[in-house]
């Protein structure tokens, strides 16, 4: 329990990142974009440019109200960003479930105002657990030209706030989570993201109804949709504590559109085949012997830890051949201040098959063409594989601490959570984009608590 003479505040702070390999830092600029193109790099390495930014102070920033007794404004969820095509405006949100106050301006390197007038998702906020429209937190936005757009939405019914007998035994929040119900639903928006409506509740679910008491379980904190092939592509995170044994991962899932729920399927190991569904318009429980069409598998991310993830795409034509088409960036809860980060295992398999092949070349011709060959039938099935289960399998994490870019007088005090990356130059926010190897305007937004002594210091930006 903290003393009485601390206060709660937070700041959603701006950290720059570069993405580069050591490879390019050393000899971009000396070796001409041509011939780097046909030297297979090592995996891309997060370097911190720094320092931090804060782009959201409680203190000075916040919309007024509470929440529960608490200051209802706070960001509670992964920041993300797009562009309403029709104002030609960029917004930022870090969502919560009492409501959704954007940071509105031209650009994002350009944010200049807080809207409070207006929350642009409201969360229904029921005490129904089969309603799955409980407190609710926007996430996974894409908006289109046109002003159309689609996101998932993380939803979680509290039993122990609402008093009801029926639904927990217990009016405080426990150290198991008791009574908390995860869900994911989709949203929807038609005037470029200045409003978005709840539209199919629930999207992926537990396949079996609430139960009183039972520990923290369901399916959320879900990471950005990605576009690849035919599909798009999202990562959910699971948790079933009350199962036997207990389950916790992240779940990859696809489909062809994002206007039918029904159309997801989830990776289950061996193919797209898990189904979910609303287990309350079903008159009778799953038998367990089907129970595996609704369970999708955990993805192979290298034994990290992480929940909240998020799963970015490099977009254009700028990538150097062997460099992997996207990255996952995680949250190690109770890692301090540390961000973890990877990469498709196809990709890092198909530059490692690519730099044998090279270094092969260097052997006499004959030897050389044997391996040369070997290799890059390797590298291509490599590539098959990974096109029909993509992200699916990654590398082992890499981490990055942001505690040295931070104001040393804070240190002792912050907690990092929700890291986003953001390219403030890509058109809508869908991809990270680097024009050169020199220059990126690629950031990482990280929500941080920071606990201030108010005897000595008020909230402040830092």
């Amino acid at each position: 329990m903290m003393m009485a003479t601390l206060r709660y505040s937070s700041f959603l702070s701006l950290i720059k990142l570069l993405l580069v390999t050591e490879f390019l830092a050393a000899n971009a600029a000396k070796v001409p974009l041509s011939q780097q193109q046909h030297q297979p790099p090592p995996l891309p390495k997060l370097i911190v440019t720094g320092p931090a930014e804060i782009v959201w102070n409680e203190t000075r920033d916040a919309c007024p109200g509470l929440n529960r007794g608490h200051p209802g404004d706070v960001p509670d969820s992964m920041p993300i960003a797009f562009h309403n095509p029709l104002t030609n405006l960029s917004y930022l949100i870090s969502a919560n479930s009492w409501g959704t106050f954007p940071e509105i301006g031209p650009n994002l390197s350009a944010i200049e105002r807080r809207d409070c007038s207006k929350s642009v998702y409201v969360a229904g906020n029921l005490t129904d657990p089969s309603s799955y429209d409980n407190h609710q937190w926007l996430q996974s936005t894409r908006v289109y030209p046109n002003g159309s757009g689609y996101a998932f939405v993380h939803n979680e019914f509290h039993g122990e706030q609402y008093g009801i007998p029926k639904y927990c035994s217990f009016t405080h929040k426990t150290k198991e989570g008791n009574c908390i119900w995860w869900s994911s639903d989709m949203g929807s928006t038609n005037d470029g993201g200045a409003s978005w409506q709840l539209t199919s509740h629930p999207a992926i679910t537990l396949p079996r109804r609430y139960q009183k008491d039972a520990i923290i379980s369901g399916f959320g904190a879900l990471s950005n949709i990605v576009r690849a092939g035919d599909y798009y592509y999202g990562m959910v995170s699971r948790s079933d504590k009350s199962a036997n044994p207990p389950r916790r991962g992240l779940c990859v899932f696809r489909t062809p559109t994002l206007h039918n729920a029904s159309e997801i399927r989830g990776w289950n190991g061996t193919h797209w085949g898990t189904r979910w569904f609303d287990p309350y318009s079903v008159p009778t429980p799953v038998a367990p012997s089907r129970l595996y069409e609704h369970q999708c598998a955990n993805i192979d991310n290298g034994n990290d830890t992480s929940s909240h993830p998020n799963l970015r795409q490099f977009g254009g034509s700028w990538r150097p051949k062997g460099w992997p088409s996207h990255v996952l960036l995680g949250w190690p809860e109770g890692g301090g201040s540390r961000v973890s980060y990877g990469f498709p295992a196809a990709a890092a398999a198909a530059a490692a098959a690519a730099a044998a092949a090279a270094a092969a070349s260097a052997a006499t011709a004959t030897a050389a063409t044997t391996t040369i060959s070997s290799e890059v039938s390797a590298a291509e099935e490599t590539a098959r594989a990974a096109s029909e289960k993509p992200f699916t399998k990654w590398t082992k994490p890499a981490y990055v601490d942001m505690v040295r870019w931070m104001s040393p007088h804070l240190l002792r005090s912050l907690q990092f959570m929700y890291p986003s990356l953001i390219d403030h130059d890509a058109p809508f926010f869908f991809f990270l984009r680097m024009h050169t190897y020199t220059h990126t305007r690629i950031y990482i937004y990280i929500y941080v608590y920071v606990f201030i002594n108010t005897h000595t210091s008020p909230s402040c930006v830092v």
